[in-house]
């Protein structure tokens, strides 16, 4: 049987009793007040072997999460208390042979009460552990961030020694700052009214392009009756606006008193060369096919007239004629197609002056 004596000194210290190893891990987190309770209290219960480990790999001030470095350490220092251990226990082997094998198996016994199997742990070392994309990632976002401290810190410096030399003090310094700051707050409030006003253009000009679409498409089902104004109609949007606006527009138009169907399908059809005999009617169909249409609802029904076959033709009768008038990009004068021939005579050809009737004018 095992001794007294031999209990006493192999029986490992159990978790609690302490003496000065217990004063220097109080001391140790009172220096890390930053660690929480449950960590501490993982620290206090580790064995002396494991709490002086962890106490002499130094303090934990300056690290990004103390209480998740201390976590690892303790764990680290359990690994390696559990690796000893294992050798140690092949030492006692040897023991055994000689006399001793009773004594051993009584601290082997204790040990495995008092802490719970023993497992080989790799050893761990500080730093991040992932893969070399993980690594590269952190690298990367530490150096950002310590590039973005210098350049504060840079600007800082910068803004001081331009307020010592120039007798500003920092209060004009700042006051500097906050203008220049209005100034390009200004120019951006320009650049946005700019943009609006960009729009507000656009949508007018998309306007006057629509009843220009209008009228010619009533010139065009006047000049050959198999031509449905509305067929027409579409035609002309689609060659004016081109793929990106023609079924918005096509949409805008029918909201205008345009008697154009609801079902894409009757659209593609009204425009296509076997039923519109208009030489355009190939490419507007190809236009047509380029987008997907919205989806027209009777909530898109004719909110106006001004579209309407009846209406275009008013308008074209108070103008005092029944030719259609345009607008010469060229010189932002308004004529008619005989009266455009007339001005480009012997410089155009009137194949020529045609597509620029159509599409330009």
């Amino acid at each position: 049987a095992t001794s007294d004596v031999a209990k006493s000194v192999l029986q490992p210290t159990k978790r609690g009793g302490r003496g000065k190893s217990t004063q220097d891990v109080e001391e140790f987190l009172k220096a890390e007040d930053e660690v929480d309770e449950r960590t501490a209290d993982t620290l206090r219960e580790a064995p002396p072997d494991v709490q002086q480990a962890v106490m002499a790999r130094g303090s934990l001030v300056g690290t990004r999460d103390p209480s998740q470095v201390l976590r690892a350490r303790i764990r680290q220092a359990q690994g390696d208390a559990g690796c000893g251990g294992k050798s140690g226990g092949k030492g006692g082997g040897g023991g055994a042979g000689s006399g001793g094998g009773e004594s051993f198996y009584y601290k082997e016994s204790s040990q495995l009460a008092d802490d719970g199997p023993r497992v080989m742990a790799p050893k761990m070392s500080g730093g991040f552990h992932g893969t070399s994309v993980q690594a590269a990632h952190v690298a990367a976002t530490k150096k950002a961030a310590a590039e973005t401290q210098r350049e504060k810190e840079q600007e800082w410096k910068n803004a001081s020694e331009v307020a010592v030399k120039t007798g500003l003090g920092l209060r004009a310094l700042e006051e500097k700052k906050q203008k220049e700051e209005e100034e390009r707050q200004a120019k951006r409030e320009a650049a946005r009214a700019k943009r609006k006003g960009d729009v507000a253009q656009k949508e007018v000009d998309d306007l006057k392009t629509l009843a220009d679409c209008e009228e010619q498409a009533w010139y065009d089902s006047e000049a050959n009756a198999r031509v449905k104004y509305e067929a027409a109609l579409i035609v002309r949007i689609a060659t004016r606006f081109g793929s990106s606006g023609a079924w918005i527009k096509i949409t805008e138009a029918r909201s205008r008193g345009a008697e154009i169907p609801l079902d894409a399908k009757k659209v593609y059809l009204l425009a296509h060369p076997d039923k519109c005999p208009l030489p355009e009617a190939a490419d507007a169909t190809a236009i047509l096919n380029a987008q997907r249409p919205p989806e027209m609802t009777e909530s898109h029904a004719a909110t106006n007239t001004d579209g309407s076959k009846a209406a275009v033709a008013a308008r074209i009768a108070a103008r005092g004629g029944s030719e259609l008038i345009k607008m010469d990009p060229e010189d932002g004068q308004e004529c008619t197609f005989a009266q455009l021939l007339q001005k480009y005579t012997g410089i155009y050809a009137e194949e020529e002056l045609q597509g620029y009737w159509d599409v330009e004018c």
